[in-house]
């Protein structure tokens, strides 16, 4: 029967995690091998660190175990010695659980805003190309500029160093800069094409992931506002 004890150490491991505490995962011995512990995500069941007490040498114990998510599949399995080489198995097993989850999301993400785009532009199929009057073209840049205001508020609350977070805004600027230059010199349905596929390459960058899942309702916001526009003469 695995004591009490060693249950608590890997729930201390996993509590000081990044991005999750213990309470986000069950550690239960296995009720049909008292050596055994299977260690559930909670929120996504079939994320399972199963682990069994192989022998035990002095202080040493050794361990067999199956995950998944894997390192490079989506299930593994292995073996190792040492209860400091298991807290590293399991801390890494924990980041691979947070890289596919975001994965997942940033697909999806992908998935909906490519229908929202794809729907957006077959609704302006038949309407005059006009440019942008000067105040839809102050408004549009406005809303711009809270964007950018998002992207930069959300960076700064992620772990991203100081560097990634300058990086980040240099291309989300170039963009927004050029943008900027689109409402003067571009008609209404070429802006809106060049916006839509300016978020979509947003949504597609797995490293924006925090801001856009923040920022999705105020990007989908500007791209039903730029069709309002093409279309509210008709």
């Amino acid at each position: 029967m695995v004591r009490s004890s060693f249950l608590q150490s890997l729930r201390v491991v996993l509590d000081e995690a990044p991005y999750f505490s213990a309470t986000d995962f069950e550690v239960l011995e296995d009720t049909n091998n008292a050596s055994a512990v299977r260690i559930t995500y909670q929120y996504e069941k079939k994320y399972v660190f199963y682990l069994v007490v192989t022998e035990v040498h002095g202080n040493t114990p050794s361990f067999k175990f199956a995950v998944c998510p894997g390192r490079i599949s989506t299930s593994a399995s292995g073996a190792v010695s040492g209860m400091a080489v298991l807290e590293n198995e399991l801390k890494e097993w924990t980041t691979r659980i947070r890289e596919d989850l975001r994965d997942h999301l940033s697909y999806r993400l992908s998935i909906e805003n490519q229908e929202a785009i794809d729907s957006l532009l077959k609704n302006m199929q038949g309407y005059d190309d006009t440019y942008f009057t000067k105040e839809e073209a102050a408004d549009l840049s406005m809303r711009l500029d809270n964007l950018r205001e998002q992207f930069r508020a959300h960076l700064e609350q992620t772990n991203a160093t100081d560097d990634e977070i300058k990086n980040q805004l240099v291309a989300i600027d170039t963009e927004i800069a050029d943008l900027k230059e689109g409402l003067k010199t571009l008609r209404k349905s070429g802006w809106i094409r060049k916006l839509a596929a300016s978020w979509q390459e947003w949504t597609n960058n797995p490293q924006n992931q925090p801001v856009l899942t923040a920022g999705k309702q105020l990007g989908g916001f500007l791209l039903q506002e730029g069709v309002k526009q093409v279309t509210k003469e008709h």
